[in-house]
């Protein structure tokens, strides 16, 4: 995978939870602080790779639990 370059803008969820909207404006604060960042230091990019990594994971696993509820 290549490493991202800017932290991309997360989509905003549809009908969202109370935890989802967290998340997502969690998603928000970390784009504008990695973007801030970016331009300051090379050493960012490593801690803006895992963090997207973690707030996707983190994504899917409440839409799993979402879909879960639902049945």
């Amino acid at each position: 995978m290549n490493p991202l370059q800017q932290y991309p803008m997360p989509d905003r969820p549809s009908n969202p939870t109370p935890l989802e909207m967290a998340i997502y404006n969690y998603e928000l604060l970390a784009k504008k602080h990695y973007d801030d960042k970016r331009r300051k230091s090379a050493t960012s990019k490593e801690k803006l790779q895992r963090d997207y990594e973690h707030l996707q994971k983190e994504r899917k696993r409440l839409e799993s639990y979402r879909t879960e509820n639902k049945n």
